[in-house]
């Protein structure tokens, strides 16, 4: 009963860390300020994508970091860099289904294996298949977040009229540009 008891509490506390979202400020802009105004609020507002596709997506914004959920309020002021999170969204859920499909079926030949039975090499070129497919839509996914992040910070410059003004400021974590192709392996998707 108190292994049960244990279970249950573990499960919980993972369920509650796992299912709390730190939402970044909403982003409200005043237009008619003086120009170091407008670029201190660039500053604050602006995104710098931070994830990769083995920690998942990250953003970082005002010196704070958060997860997609966190920062979608934000992204939905532009309407193509919300179409290219919600893509970016969309791969990332079908690459951890092939990830999730690729476990079972790896761990079904190795469970199978252990045992003494006779292991189907089907079920691991099947699974090694699906890590490689889970891998390419985790990398589209990571380029997609990208490239949402470029498009809102160029739809916040303009509507902050910054786009003459040349913006420097230091965040954490890295700041690459997507430039619409992906090369993985050498090889051009």
């Amino acid at each position: 009963m108190r292994k049960i008891i244990v279970s249950l509490s573990l499960v919980l506390i993972i369920l509650f860390i796992g299912c709390t979202v730190k939402y970044a400020p909403k982003t409200e802009l005043k237009k008619d300020a003086e120009l170091e105004e407008r670029k201190e609020q660039y500053e604050k507002y602006s995104i710098v994508y931070t994830g990769n596709f083995f920690t998942g997506p990250a953003f970082n914004q005002d010196k704070n970091v958060y997860k997609k959920d966190g920062i979608r309020d934000n992204l939905q002021l532009d309407e193509k860099a919300y179409s290219k999170f919600k893509s970016g969204s969309a791969m990332e859920a079908i690459g951890a289904i092939f990830g999730g499909v690729s476990g079972g079926c790896i761990g079904y030949y190795l469970g199978n294996s252990l045992a003494g039975g006779d292991p189907s090499n089907g079920l691991l070129i099947a699974g090694g298949a699906s890590i490689v497919v889970g891998v390419i839509f985790a990398v589209i996914a990571d380029g997609k977040y990208e490239e949402s992040v470029t498009l809102y910070n160029k739809y916040l410059k303009n509507e902050l009229n910054l786009s003459e003004e040349k913006i420097s400021f230091n965040k954490p974590g890295r700041q690459r540009q997507f430039n619409g192709s992906l090369t993985l392996l050498n090889i051009k998707i």
